[in-house]
This record gives C-alpha cells, structure tokens and sequence, in this order.
C-alpha cells in the first residue's frame, strides 16, 4: 500500500490515518472524528479530530481529541491522546464515552502537539488510566505493549449498534 509516511522519522509508528493515502476507516465502521467525547458523566471534553494508527497491523491505537477551552489554558493547537480501548461507541448520539475518567482527571491527560509519539509519552498517557508504573520495562517493546487492554479495539466497538 502506498502512503505518506514521513521517512524522517524511520523509529515512527503511528501516523494520522489522514496522512495514509490508501488507509480509511472501514465501510462498516463509523467515522468518529468530528465526534464529541464525553466523560463518565457524559460530560463533554472535547472532539475526536484524528485516529492515530499503527499501519503496518492496520489497527487504531489513539483518538487525537482536542480538549475543550476550558481544560486546556492557553492550550491553542493542544491535543490529548486517547487509547482506542479506554472509549466507547455511542452512535445513537454521534459520541465516544471514556467512562473511566471525569472532567477533573481529563484535565492531567499530558498533552499533545502534533509530534512523533515517543514510548514515554504514551507510558505517560497510560498512567493516567491507573496504570501508574506503566507498563513493566520488558513488555515497552511495540507488540507486547499495545497488548494491554487500554489499546483493546474490541472494547470500542462494544456499543456498535448492529443494524440488520
């Protein structure tokens, strides 16, 4: 498959699936970005603006959520990544449900700008979903750590309305 992968970054593993030429979502499944996300009260923290995904095993790993204004001060251009296991569909209302987080713990999600994601900050990232240590320092390999649930696709699409 032919894509835009920036070739400066030869360690680089995840990329917008905007920047894949010949990667889209599946017919099948919905497009979030555009969508809101919500919080366990079903409180809005901002809107999916892109899928982070891994192209060589063709799997979404993060939803690139711009925060609302009112979690970021001064944070014009700022991003959180979200893992894909962590949320829920709700296509009845165009959302994605993170039920394991509130407004205040989004508001200590590390922010994103748009850089080549790095092991540490997404050892960062998992850390606010109760993994405190991270993930141990033999599974950091790329394989064994996207096997931890917080990168389970199963779990996203638990809610899919299944229309006959």
């Amino acid at each position: 498959m032919a894509d835009n992968r920036d070739m400066q970054h030869d360690n680089r593993h995840l990329y917008r699936l905007s920047e894949l030429d010949d990667y889209k979502v599946a017919s099948d499944d919905p497009d979030v970005r555009g969508w809101e996300i919500v919080d366990v009260n079903k409180e809005k923290f901002g809107t999916v603006r892109e899928l982070l995904v891994d192209p060589d095993i063709e799997k979404v790993r993060y939803l690139d959520v711009e925060p609302t204004r009112d979690l970021v001060a001064g944070g014009e251009g700022k991003r959180m990544l979200v893992p894909i296991g962590v949320a829920k569909l709700d296509e009845d209302h165009d959302q994605v449900i993170v039920d394991k987080v509130d407004k205040v713990s989004v508001s200590s999600f590390p922010l994103y700008t748009g850089e080549v994601v790095d092991r540490d900050y997404e050892v960062a990232v998992t850390e606010v979903f109760n993994h405190p240590a991270g993930p141990a320092p033999e599974t950091r390999a790329r394989g064994a750590f996207y096997d931890a649930p917080l990168y389970d696709e199963e779990r996203f699409y638990t809610n899919r309305n299944r229309r006959l």
